[in-house]
């Protein structure tokens, strides 16, 4: 004859000092439900985690497109500017060049005038 606790064991039964009374120990059936739902917890904190994670990517994507294209938009304007710059460069020139062409041509008609008295004056002499 086995003593009573070797002969629960060989059954796979817990040996009396082991069981607890009945609201102090859950039943598998209440270990399982708590188990999954520990699981369903850490999986809707990782599924939570992972939504943040991909807003968080999705937000990062937005401000590098953002980012780009102002730096785009920055070269375009910074070579506008040069453009305009030089652009700016031949006209100063021109304007430089049409305003000694004018005094030239001031000083010509001023030459012109001057000559023209001359041959009036030369006219009048040989009237007289």
């Amino acid at each position: 004859a086995q003593p009573a606790s070797s002969a629960l064991r060989s059954r796979g039964l817990p040996a009396p000092s082991a069981v607890r009374p009945a609201s102090a120990q859950p039943s598998s059936a209440k270990r399982v439900h708590n188990r999954d739902a520990h699981h369903q917890i850490e999986d809707m904190i990782e599924h939570a985690r992972q939504q943040e994670l991909n807003m968080m990517k999705q937000r990062l994507a937005a401000i590098r497109t953002t980012e780009e294209r102002l730096q785009s938009r920055n070269r375009e304007i910074t070579h506008r500017e040069v453009q305009v710059r030089q652009q700016e460069a031949v006209l100063a020139e021109r304007e430089s060049l049409l305003a000694q062409r004018e005094l030239g041509l001031e000083a010509a008609l001023q030459d012109v005038d001057a000559k023209r008295k001359e041959v009036s004056v030369l006219n009048e002499e040989m009237q007289m």
